[in-house]
């Protein structure tokens, strides 16, 4: 649960590709490599800030992957739930030193999006979910009020365990005109990924369990 790393540990699904050239010439990914995503998770109601996460910097070396272990506010039923308010970073452990890219995504906020899915989720980007132990909202916006993704809240709905998906996904302009758009969630809740524009620049699922 805690993390040993100025990143974080193991990947289940990592994408990264140059920007083809319409997309070079209006700027590119700007986040480059994405070797390492952290999960701080903070209590609403004030306490222990939690950091949880992946890394894969490359070297040759296993990718480690932590587990996502959140407290309930009961162990008991009639469940009763807790509030964390969830933040993202988003590393490149490849540069010398290893390089936080979270403020080149901040940056170009119009261009991506962060999306949370998995088995355990209830949220924007998923299916109703009458078994899930987690309900997922964003908590940020880009200047356009579009969901971003770097802030998020999470509220406990049952104890159990299941799928925590951390998606980060590119939207360059094409022909100059945003494919960042109204409704990308609520796609993706009804058809994937496949059904929106953009790439993954990283994609990593962690398990989670309530307790």
């Amino acid at each position: 649960m805690t993390i040993h790393h100025p990143l974080i540990p193991g990947a289940l699904l990592f994408f990264c590709a140059c920007a083809p050239p319409e997309e070079a010439a209006q700027g590119g990914a700007p986040n480059g490599l994405i070797t390492g995503v952290i999960l701080n998770v903070a209590p609403l109601g004030g306490g222990q800030t939690l950091r949880f996460g992946w890394s894969d910097p490359g070297d040759g070396g296993d990718p480690i992957l932590d587990d996502i272990v959140l407290q309930d506010a009961s162990d008991e039923d009639p469940h009763a739930p807790a509030s964390y308010q969830l933040s993202v970073e988003v590393w490149d452990e490849q540069a010398e030193p290893a390089a936080d890219v979270t403020p080149d995504v901040l940056n170009l906020a119009e261009q991506h999006q962060l999306f949370i899915t998995g088995s355990a989720i209830d949220g924007p980007a998923t299916a109703a979910r009458a078994d899930a132990i987690l309900a997922h909202e964003y908590a940020d916006s880009d200047r356009n009020g579009l969901p971003l993704g770097l802030d998020h809240r999470v509220t406990t709905q049952a104890l159990g365990s299941g799928e925590f998906t951390v998606t980060v996904r590119y939207l360059p302009l094409k022909r100059g005109e945003p494919q960042k758009v109204a409704g990308l969630a609520e796609a993706v809740a009804v058809g994937g990924f496949n059904a929106i524009p953009g790439r993954n620049d990283a994609q990593v699922t962690f398990n989670v369990r309530v307790e």
